[in-house]
């Protein structure tokens, strides 16, 4: 009989399975989040274009990368919870809210997709985030869905590495 107890299974890792840090003040604080969307890596792209000869007649394509494509916002939604303090309750606003032209409140955030036992798996990690909108609940007095708020956030870089 062969041991496979030092192999890891190989099947894919649930998205549901995540935990969200972002710093403030150089504390990483995990945040709980609903949905976590957007985390998109996008190049701009340039097309060159030349002449083969015979009179112009054939032109040969030839696309190469251009500059990152920042202008994608990543989007955090979370349902607000009657916690009891205001740092909980106020936090993603109390962000946005100090956010002018002048001075920007940029943070660092983590996303960890974990394994059936909560450890980070892969990590993506937003340099420079910053608040661009944040949405309140939809308020709606026939349903009882919960009230989710939505934060958008435009980002310098992502990295994405393997969690250790």
């Amino acid at each position: 009989m062969a041991d496979t107890s030092s192999t890891t299974p190989k099947y894919p890792l649930p998205s549901y399975q995540y935990q969200v840090g972002i710093k403030l003040n150089g504390t990483p604080t995990t945040m709980s989040f609903a949905t976590v969307t957007g985390l998109t890596i996008r190049y701009n792209y340039t097309v060159y274009k030349e002449s083969m000869g015979d009179n112009d007649k054939k032109v040969r394509s030839l696309a190469m990368p251009a500059q990152m494509d920042k202008s994608n916002p990543i989007v955090f939604s979370r349902g607000i919870i009657n916690s009891g303090t205001a740092d909980d309750l106020l936090y993603l606003y109390e962000w946005i809210a100090n956010a002018n032209y002048k001075t920007i409140d940029k943070r660092e955030i983590t996303v960890n997709l974990c394994n059936e036992m909560g450890d980070a798996v892969v990590t993506w990690t937003l340099r420079d985030a910053f608040p661009i909108r944040l949405d309140a609940p939809t308020f709606d007095a026939s349903s009882n869905n919960p009230a989710i708020e939505s934060l958008q956030v435009l980002v310098s870089n992502i990295e994405m590495t393997k969690a250790s």
